[in-house]
Order: structure tokens, then C-alpha cells, then sequence
């Protein structure tokens, strides 16, 4: 493949163009309630191609190698006519040649176990819940998601990367007359099909959790003393900071770019938020963007103050700083954006005030990540 991708680009006269295919492997199956939803396997593959000529960027997506050239040259035509509506050329952020194959270490290769055995592991961690009468119905998902990518620019970068997704978990649904609590059930990761296997114990605490808070009482407003659940810390991350740590969700919006700038105090002393998608196992886990970059643990915050951000190769020439990585596309269907990696705030002790409703004094443990 890298050989196709290679004399694909070698045809094309551009200032900078990259071309990456990617396979994609699903397993899905699903319980609603008792019933199974869902039970299928899937592949396909495609093709991105973007390029940069005359101060203009464009891309194309196909799925036929065949069609290759023909979508460079449409391509090429569509970033020369980009360029000449621009007030300012775009630029990439210089990177390093790379050549690199990066496979990550699994325990249990997901591919080498059956469906039938996938089927059955589902099966069984759906039917925990069951065994408590006040549970109403539930929601039981196993997921599996294999990439295979490869990347080739003009700049001499040949990159075959690979990544092992999955996942089993869903909602559970405890119902007292009137009144429903709803939990979520999580597990797996990067690191492979040992990471959803022995989840037995995990069903059935939150379980327990969903049927005890048909009985809790209403929360009332006040000053309390809290530990922060780390799922619920990590989603405060990813929404409430995250999004404005991606170069491209403000560098359209002045007073945001204002508002954000490097140097800013954002926080408390005692907050630092970090973006490391390098850490092995979790389900941001990657070695190489979708642009060829190495990504780099990345501080966002430290001690309140905002001291970084991330970005693809444009913004990080707009914005004058550093590459981090984070140049990302969902899959071989769309170009890279700037996504999170692993989101997670440093352990620490601090309070945060939460406007007209409570103060919560907070600890965060290690691992409080998002993905």
C-alpha cells in the first residue's frame, strides 16, 4: 500500500500533498432489555488526499484506487481556487521527515477471539442487572473497532499505524413508580479483548448504584464538602475546556482567540489540566496524527494559567506555536481535525465554586482521564 500511496503522490505538482488510506474492521452487538438489537461485523477502506498549492488547501475522499488520480487532479484545482479567494497564503508548520510502522501491545488480541464468544460475554453482562426486580431494562453494548492506516507525503513521511479499540458497557435502568435512576456501565480501552473480560463484578456494583438512588434524597442548596466523581471531572475537562484548547474551535472568533491567549489566568493555582494521548491503553492512545506528527504530551494549564494549546500543522502556524499531534480524523471518510487525545486534570486539592447552586471542594485522584 505505502508503494500506491507513494507513486499516487508522486504525479502531483503541489507545494505540499498528502495522501492516507485506512482500513476499518467493526464488531458490534447490542442488547435492549433482553432482547438482542444488534449483531454484525463489518470492513471498509478508503482514501484521503489533501493538498497545498499557490496558498490554497483542499481535500478528497474516494474509495477506489483507481480513482486516485483523478481526485488529486480535482483536488489540486480546488486549492489553487481556494488560494486566490485568500487575504493570507495557509502555511504548514514545518515537521521532520518520518518513517515508521507502530503496532500497540495488546493483551488478547480481539481478533483472535470468536464472535460467538463476544455474543455470549455481552449476553452474560447484560443479564446482571436482571437479577435485581427493581431493575426496568437495559442497554448492553460490546464495540470493536480495528484501524489499519497508512500515510505518505510529498515531504518523504511514510507511516503505517495501527489501532485496537473495544469496549462493553451501556445504561441501566432502575425504576421505582414514577421514579427512574439511570447509570452508565463502562470498560475497555486500547490495550485489548483482556480489558472487557471479569466485568462481572463491575455490572453488578453499578447495579447496586442505580437501585440505591431510587432512594437517595434530593441534594439542597448549600456549601459541601465533595469528592468528584472521575468520569464526571473528566467530562467537565473535555466540555468546558477542552473544546477552547483546540486551535481551530477560536481561531475564528476574536474575542475567544482574546480570551485564550497563552499567559491567561484561567483557574485556580492549584488547577492544571494536560492532553497525553501517548499513555498505552486508553481508548486516545495513538503514536502518529492523521498529518504524520508525533504526538506529545501536551500541558494546557498549569497552576491556573493557560500554557498551551493543540494543534494541526496550519494552526500552529497561524497561531505561531508549537506542533502537539493532535490532528485527528474520525476515519478514512473525513480530513483531519484538532481533537483531544486523553484530557485529564493533575491531581490536586482546590475548590471550585459553581455559580447559584453549591461549592464543591474537590480531590482529584491520578487517572481522572477522558477520551
Amino acid at each position: 500500500m505505502i508503494e500506491f500511496l507513494r507513486n499516487a503522490l508522486s504525479r502531483v505538482d503541489a507545494d505540499y500533498a498528502d495522501i492516507r488510506h485506512e482500513k476499518m474492521f467493526e464488531t458490534a452487538i447490542a442488547f435492549d432489555g433482553k432482547d438482542l438489537s444488534q449483531a454484525s461485523t463489518s470492513s471498509t477502506d478508503g482514501y484521503v488526499v489533501r493538498v497545498l498549492k499557490n496558498g490554497g488547501f483542499a481535500s478528497g475522499v474516494f474509495t477506489r484506487a483507481e480513482d486516485a488520480q483523478k481526485v488529486l487532479g480535482m483536488v489540486m484545482e480546488n486549492a489553487k481556487l481556494t488560494g486566490r479567494n485568500l487575504s493570507e497564503p495557509i502555511r504548514l508548520a514545518p515537521i521532520a521527515a518520518t518513517k515508521a510502522i507502530f503496532k500497540p501491545e495488546l493483551h488478547e488480541d480481539p481478533r483472535k477471539v470468536s464472535f460467538a464468544e463476544k455474543l455470549e460475554l455481552t449476553r452474560q453482562a447484560n443479564l446482571i442487572p436482571f437479577s435485581h426486580p427493581a431493575v426496568a431494562t437495559t442497554r448492553t453494548a460490546y464495540n470493536e473497532i480495528i484501524r489499519e492506516k497508512c500515510f505518505v507525503s510529498n515531504e518523504g513521511s511514510e507511516i503505517q499505524e495501527e489501532l485496537v479499540t473495544v469496549s462493553l458497557g451501556g445504561r441501566i435502568t432502575a425504576r421505582d413508580g414514577n421514579l427512574v435512576q439511570e447509570i452508565v456501565v463502562v470498560s475497555g480501552g486500547g490495550n485489548g479483548f483482556q480489558s472487557v473480560r471479569n466485568q462481572e463484578q463491575n455490572f453488578a456494583d453499578r447495579t447496586r448504584i442505580a437501585v440505591d438512588l431510587l432512594k437517595a434524597e434530593p441534594v439542597s442548596g448549600g456549601v459541601y464538602n465533595c469528592i468528584l466523581n472521575p468520569g464526571m471531572a473528566a467530562v467537565f475537562t473535555h466540555e468546558a475546556f477542552g473544546h477552547s484548547s483546540e486551535a481551530d474551535c477560536i481561531e475564528s472568533h476574536p474575542a475567544m482567540r482574546e480570551k485564550m491567549q497563552i499567559g491567561a489566568k484561567l483557574g485556580s493555582d492549584k488547577l492544571s489540566i494536560t492532553d497525553d494521548a501517548t499513555i498505552p491503553g486508553l481508548v486516545g492512545f495513538y503514536r502518529f496524527d492523521d498529518e504524520g506528527v508525533r504526538v506529545r504530551r501536551t500541558e494546557l494549564l498549569k497552576n491556573g494559567v493557560l500554557v498551551g494549546r493543540l494543534h494541526s500543522r496550519r494552526t500552529a502556524a497561524e497561531f505561531g506555536e508549537p506542533l502537539s499531534g493532535h490532528s485527528i480524523a474520525e476515519d478514512y471518510r473525513y480530513p483531519p481535525i484538532i481533537r483531544m487525545g486523553t484530557i485529564f486534570i493533575e491531581p490536586g486539592r482546590f475548590v471550585i465554586k459553581i455559580r447559584d447552586c453549591m461549592t464543591l471542594k474537590l480531590v482529584f485522584r491520578p487517572g481522572s482521564a477522558f477520551d
